[in-house]
């Protein structure tokens, strides 16, 4: 069978299929009637049937073939009859066929097949046959009767769609345009490998795809835009877009054209794109010598330094002050100081004499002031090839030198700011790679300029933060995006003995004709860590210093003060009973008065130091200032998720968050008129979190002059390492307190107090 063979249309197929059973229907009912009036009249059928029939012997010989079979190979009956029936069947396709006769000649139900066959003339012909047929007399198996129809027309025109569909398939991927079709949804529907390759892809990576998941962000969505449009309309579009890739700006010309179903309907769009960049930078370059035009004149000289000719826009001689002044026939040393025309016109003979070109930049002083122009001399020969006169091109260069003397300067202060600066400054290109490296980098790093130069930025990081970097710049230079980070952050840097050390990182973009580039400022801050661990050693040890005198005024006042009150008052009590009518009232109002003293001395006494904290810990701390909040007739709740009443935490931390609990919890009681205080500890991870939330009047965290209660609190924050936020406005007051730490078992806990 042809290996190339395609399956036919399923309604094609489908009708075959019908025409073949009701032929078998029509065989099988002859087939009867002959076997009961003769059992040898089946080759007359296949003699004058109208169908393509072949009634094929035992030993695979041919016994008759109808008329229409004969016309399909060409052949008459005398060409046919008693030939094996092989023979017609092309090479390639016998072993398919003599499988088929087995089946037939064993009784076994045959599938249907396409069998090519060889006409008289080499031409091939396609028979499609549903079956075999076995054909019984007596009920002895006499024959096989094979029932077809013609397709080679069909099978043509399919090798004919298939040839041009490669055609078109080879012609698509031998352009280096890219090609591609789009639907509605943004969904590539075909893409050449072309198209693949513009975005540096395979092609397998692109259909199926949208065009979200192949382009760049604001890119993908213009294009998506730009189809939908087209498929809207039904028109064609044409279009000029720049597309950043690897930092490099690149330039597609764009056709857009609707494609449609046999309905006639618009279903997707077509687009051919063609990189034009270096078209781009050709028309550019070629716009700025078409201005530059407009700052140059020519002029030819003999040998005696006279001008013989002069082209020169009105605007230059406007500039130069020399529009009233006849230019033409002027001697070079009308213009020029004598010692300059002398060397002018030295250069003029040097051209005659050599025939050599020579390019000089000059600085002229003339009636209009001073300028620089850039002259290049060339030789011009009369007829006879020799050296009659000196063409000068002079083009004037003062406001391009006057740029680059800015440049220059603008370059110089900024090495000598970069090079005396004590932080290392770094540039590197869209690809990573370093190009500049100031001497503070080469200090703090330990690599040298001519060693990293040209190097990835990677080289002074750790292996575990490249993957990441790479990713967001590539990100970000493809999108077209700013990576900027105004506010210094803090990162790991990798020197040259790969130690790691902390780093303090600002970052800004800039973007040239040859790409985008990036620059960041970079400071160590060992030794700033180093002396925040020190202060934060002393705050701690203050914090521990001032809780312990909590502690000792809390005692003192609950064990002396407190006790002489409690003695007083019920001293007081039992002196009521000895106590006329005149002094009653007066002892009375003493030992409510001293009973107030008792309950104010423990309020203060539990304030400097709640006994709960050290013994229950954190969560009864704060349950017990939820108890307080509650007797002020303010309503308030402690939600805590992630710990349980006895998880304990390290004890510093434990006071850290209670303090700052405490402190929010008194400025909302008494400056904020809250109504509702809501308390939430979470413990999530290596994290422990606590969120203080107040309805109170609110203030403006950027505004209020700070106390010694926020001070107070921002300390405490500091000291276990922890972040405080302050989030305040009329009605809500946010206080959130963020610090890592783990639970600790009980004996732990009090093992460390």
């Amino acid at each position: 069978m042809n290996p190339d063979r395609t399956n036919a249309d399923p309604d094609d197929n489908e009708a075959l299929r019908r025409r073949v059973a009701e032929l078998e229907g029509h065989v099988r009912e002859l087939q009867n009637r002959f076997d009961r009036q003769d059992p040898f009249s089946l080759p007359w059928l296949c003699g004058n049937s109208l169908s393509t029939h072949l009634l094929i012997g035992l030993d695979g010989h041919i016994i008759d073939a109808s008329p229409t079979f004969l016309r399909l190979i060409g052949r008459n009956r005398q060409e046919v009859i008693g030939r094996p029936a092989l023979s017609l069947v092309l090479p390639y396709d016998r072993d398919t066929a003599q499988k088929l006769l087995n089946q037939s000649l064993a009784d076994q139900a045959t599938p249907e097949a396409e069998i090519d066959l060889q006409g008289k003339d080499g031409v091939r012909t396609v028979l499609l046959a549903p079956g075999h047929v076995p054909y019984y007399v007596d009920g002895d198996l006499k024959a096989i009767l094979v029932t077809g129809t013609d397709i080679t027309d069909r099978k043509r025109a399919e090798e004919a769609l298939r040839q041009s569909e490669e055609y078109y398939r080879v012609i698509l991927e031998s352009v280096r345009d890219a090609v591609v079709v789009i639907d509605s949804e943004g969904r590539y529907l075909f893409a050449n490998s072309g198209a693949a390759a513009s975005v540096g892809r395979d092609v397998s990576q692109v259909v199926g795809k949208t065009v979200r998941d192949v382009l760049p962000g604001d890119f993908a969505q213009n294009k998506l835009q730009q189809v939908r449009a087209v498929i809207r309309s039904g028109k064609p579009a044409t279009d000029l877009s720049k597309l950043v890739l690897d930092g490099r700006q690149v330039w597609y010309h764009q056709h857009l054209q609707p494609l449609r179903n046999a309905e006639g309907q618009v279903h997707a769009a077509l687009l051919v794109s063609r990189d034009v960049t270096e078209q781009k930078h050709v028309q550019e370059q070629l716009s700025g010598i078409l201005s530059s035009l407009y700052e140059t004149f020519v002029a030819v000289y003999n040998d005696r330094g006279e001008c013989l000719s002069l082209w020169i826009p009105q605007e230059l001689l406007e500039r130069y002050g020399m529009q009233d002044q006849p230019v033409a026939g002027w001697n070079i040393r009308n213009f020029c100081p004598h010692d300059e025309a002398e060397v002018r016109l030295q250069r003029i003979l040097q051209v005659m004499r050599t025939g050599q070109s020579i390019r000089t930049e000059n600085v002229c002083t003339l009636p209009g002031g001073q300028f620089v122009l850039e002259v290049t001399l060339s030789p011009m020969r009369d007829p006879e090839g020799r050296i009659s006169s000196v063409v000068a091109f002079v083009r004037d260069v003062t406001e391009q030198k006057r740029s680059e003397d800015a440049l220059r300067e603008s370059e110089e202060r900024f090495r000598s700011f970069a090079q005396s600066a004590r932080d290392a400054i770094i540039s590197i290109d869209a690809r990573h790679r370093i190009v500049y490296w100031n001497q503070a980098a080469e200090q703090i790093f330990g690599y040298t300029a001519k060693e990293i130069l040209g190097r990835s930025l990677t080289k002074i990081m750790p292996r575990r933060l490249r993957a990441f970097h790479r990713q967001r710049v590539a990100q970000r230079v493809s999108q077209g995006g700013a990576l900027a980070i105004s506010r210094p952050v803090e990162t790991i840097g990798l020197r040259k003995d790969n130690t790691e050390f902390p780093v303090e990182l600002s970052v800004s973009q800039w973007t040239t004709t040859q790409g985008v580039f990036f620059t960041g400022i970079a400071r160590d801050i060992t030794e700033r860590r180093r002396h925040e661990q020190v202060l934060r050693e002393i705050q701690q040890k203050l914090l521990h210093t001032r809780e312990e005198e909590r502690r000792r005024l809390a005692a003192e006042l609950h064990d002396c003060l407190g006790q002489g009150l409690v003695a007083l008052h019920l001293s007081l009590q039992a002196s009521l009973s000895d106590t006329g009518p005149a002094l009653s009232p007066a002892l009375e109002r003493a030992v409510q008065t001293c009973g107030d003293l008792i309950r104010e001395v423990r309020c203060i006494s539990h304030g400097l130091y709640p006994p709960t904290l050290e013994s229950l810990g954190l969560t009864s701390a704060l349950r017990n200032l939820v108890a307080y909040c509650r007797s002020a007739k303010v309503q308030a709740d402690l939600e805590c998720d992630g710990i349980s009443e006895n998880t304990r935490f390290d004890h510093l931390v434990e006071i850290a968050f209670f303090r700052i609990a405490q402190e929010a919890v008194q400025n909302a009681l008494r400056h904020g008129q809250a109504g509702r205080i809501r308390l939430h500890l979470t413990l999530k991870g290596p994290e422990l979190a606590l969120l203080v939330e107040d309805d109170g009047t609110g203030f403006n965290p950027r505004k209020v002059k700070p106390g010694l209660g926020l001070l107070t609190m921002h300390d405490r924050a500091r000291t276990i390492g922890g972040r405080l936020e302050i989030i305040s406005r009329r009605g809500r007051t946010r206080i959130r307190l963020r610090a890592r730490t783990t639970p600790v078992p009980d004996q732990l806990q009090a093992a460390k107090k």
